[in-house]
């Protein structure tokens, strides 16, 4: 007798990396349990966490029976990315989602991602939409904020994505894709079989893994549905401020690697060997996103200063490479300029608002 056949394995895993989220766990795992669909698998892999996140979890294990999964990690790593990895491993379901665990799921969220799929046959389901939140509390009362970091018309009604990966390329670099891999399903054995994993940064990670699987995905599909909320809130990773050295250290190591990464993952296709031109358009793409995020540490240094850390880090780690350290300053030198010439024109702003505040209160 093959007892394996008589397992019954969830639609969907969800995957929850957690630390130190105890304000807002709970609200993420009542979106969950408020879910329309509830053919899944909830695995939550806490980091070490050293609040009150993890009782909190096991205050909820009843409410969830045996289709929570809570584990913890080692040691903390730092970031989402690893327990992210190890959740996949553990995960049994059709599908993979994400979600973190500040973030919660709009009540048909995962009936919404789990239809599309089935009736497409899709390898990724493609949100393009979500709310933003700045709220201590998010529930059915909680003003939301609509957003998108795509370009492009949306979409009313399930859609595939062109079948073409030159077509899928040539888009992705003009921001019709948005990179994060929560508002997405993932079918898990496109992610298992092709060995497709967080590369372990503090951030950025879900841009290697979302491209790779837009690359090898066959069906990927596009719905109008917006699944998530998304919190913005002070001491996230993603927020995390850091003096100037310790900041341009992670953006260029995460900028050195990860085109490194995506150079090396594209050579598996055919198309880039073809046509080169479509994979320096990617390396080129990344690296200008990557450095974008350099070029905020712009306001508070000088020029001068920012080029000597850029010339310490390089002969730290990367070697002396003038021409590369030249492309980065350069690049960063022209967001440098813009952001002044914003500023400006935020300060000449405000002076005209002023001056015309002042005359309509001596006509008053």
């Amino acid at each position: 007798m093959d007892l394996k056949k008589n397992v019954v394995l969830p639609a969907i895993s969800i995957i929850a990396p957690m630390y130190n989220v105890e304000n807002y766990v709970g609200q993420c795992l009542d979106s969950i349990l408020a879910q329309t669909f509830q053919d899944y698998e909830l695995i939550i892999v806490d980091d070490c966490s050293t609040d009150n996140s993890a009782a909190i979890v096991e205050k909820y294990a009843l409410r969830f029976g045996d289709k929570l999964k809570f584990v913890k990690m080692e040691k903390n790593t730092g970031a989402a990315a690893l327990p992210r990895n190890y959740g996949i491993t553990l995960a049994k379901g059709k599908y993979i989602a994400l979600i973190d665990p500040d973030d919660v799921f709009t009540p048909k969220a995962l009936e919404a991602m789990y239809k599309a799929a089935e009736e497409t046959q899709a390898d990724v389901v493609h949100t393009e939409k979500y709310f933003i939140s700045e709220a201590e509390v998010i529930d059915n009362k909680t003003p939301l904020k609509l957003n998108t970091l795509e370009v492009g018309n949306k979409v009313d009604k399930p859609t595939f994505e062109s079948f073409n990966l030159e077509d899928r390329i040539k888009a992705y670099v003009k921001h019709r894709f948005f990179w994060y891999p929560w508002g997405k399903l993932f079918r898990r054995d496109l992610v298992i079989e092709n060995k497709v994993e967080f590369p372990n940064w503090p951030t950025a990670d879900d841009t290697i893994f979302c491209f790779k699987c837009m690359c090898l995905a066959k069906n990927y599909v596009r719905i109008p549905d917006i699944t998530n909320v998304y919190r913005i809130r002070e001491g996230s990773l993603t927020n995390k401020d850091l003096d100037a050295e310790k900041y341009l250290h992670r953006w260029l190591q995460i900028t050195i690697e990860g085109a490194n990464i995506i150079d090396n993952f594209m050579d598996k296709f055919e198309i880039f060997v073809q046509k080169p031109i479509l994979k320096y358009s990617v390396i080129d793409f990344f690296i200008q996103e990557k450095l974008n995020w350099i070029s905020r540490v712009y306001p508070k240094n000088t020029v001068l200063t920012i080029y000597k850390l850029l010339l310490k880090e390089f002969s730290n780690k990367y070697g002396n490479n003038k021409a590369f350290i030249s492309y980065i300053f350069n690049t960063m030198n022209v967001y440098r300029i813009r952001i002044s010439q914003l500023q400006l024109q935020i300060k000449q702003l405000q002076q005209q608002i002023n001056e015309f505040q002042q005359k309509l209160q001596a006509t008053t």
